[in-house]
């Protein structure tokens, strides 16, 4: 797993990097450090330069939507949706509540990703140790494999357009 440091216009090449070898990117950090911004990037780079699709979702409407799922009898639909998508970015990830329920079906969906080699994008406001905490072994094993880990530790972009 490769570690970045500080916010060089190298960032968005090594995401990149990762998303076209279909790794795990996950970028970490305080609100206001361009985390979405830099998922969304990656977004645009691969339907601009590629066939394949991309979709972003927020943790929270992505487990609504398993949720759901399962409440209208359609339990794998949503799953087989999001196991399917070129380029999955889940946004928020320190939203969800944690539940064993949430995190047994972000390893399913990350599993199934994995093994379609297909590239994900999980961005948090966690910690890296937070975030560890909160996907479990199985997927942290998965980011090690060949991920990377980008923790966006410089100053907030948004206090700077206040001040």
């Amino acid at each position: 797993m490769k570690v970045l440091q500080g916010y060089p216009r190298s960032t968005e090449e090594e995401i990149l990097k990762t998303v076209n070898r279909a790794g795990i990117a996950v970028i970490l950090g305080p609100r206001g450090t361009g985390k979405t911004q830099l998922a969304v990037n990656a977004i645009r780079d691969r339907i601009f330069h590629t066939p394949f699709s991309a979709l972003y979702i927020t943790a929270a409407d992505l487990f609504d939507s398993l949720r759901k799922d399962v409440a209208d009898g359609g339990h794998g639909k949503t799953l087989r949706r999001f196991s399917q998508v070129g380029l999955l970015v889940i946004d928020e990830l320190q939203e969800s509540w944690d539940t064993k329920y949430e995190m047994t079906e972000l390893t399913r969906l990350m599993d199934k990703r994995y093994s379609e080699m297909l590239p994900t994008i999980l961005v948090s406001n966690l910690t890296d140790e937070g975030f560890r905490r909160r996907v479990g072994p199985s997927i942290v094993s998965r980011i090690q494999e060949g991920g990377l880990m980008l923790p966006c530790m410089w100053p907030s972009f948004r206090a700077q357009l206040v001040q």
